[in-house]
């Protein structure tokens, strides 16, 4: 089983602890600016968003992989705002039940 470190930076135009978690990440107010990730021991790579970086195809099909675990500070808060960003749609998100938070 693969595992999966992720972490981000992101901007809201909605204050997240006024708004909450979810009105923050929404596709229309919060964007993922900065992506750093990395497989099992392998190296840290870092996707910047902001100017144009795409996230790869093996990242995008680990996200959603039942069998790869990710990891997280806090992983809720990434899985949210990750969400948001790959689907574009309020209400739409990465399933919860792989994700782990360090």
């Amino acid at each position: 089983m693969k595992t999966l470190y992720l972490d981000i930076a992101v901007h809201s135009d909605k204050d997240l602890l006024r708004n909450g978690l979810y009105a923050a990440a929404e596709p229309n107010h919060g964007r993922v600016l900065l992506l750093g990730y990395a497989f099992d021991d392998g190296n840290p790579e870092v996707i910047n968003l902001m100017n144009g970086g795409t996230i790869p195809r093996n990242l995008l099909t680990a996200l959603v992989d039942p069998k790869v675990i990710k990891v997280a500070y806090d992983a809720r808060f990434l899985r949210v705002f990750l969400s948001g960003n790959l689907f574009g749609e309020a209400g739409m998100y990465l399933p919860a039940f792989t994700w782990y938070c360090l």
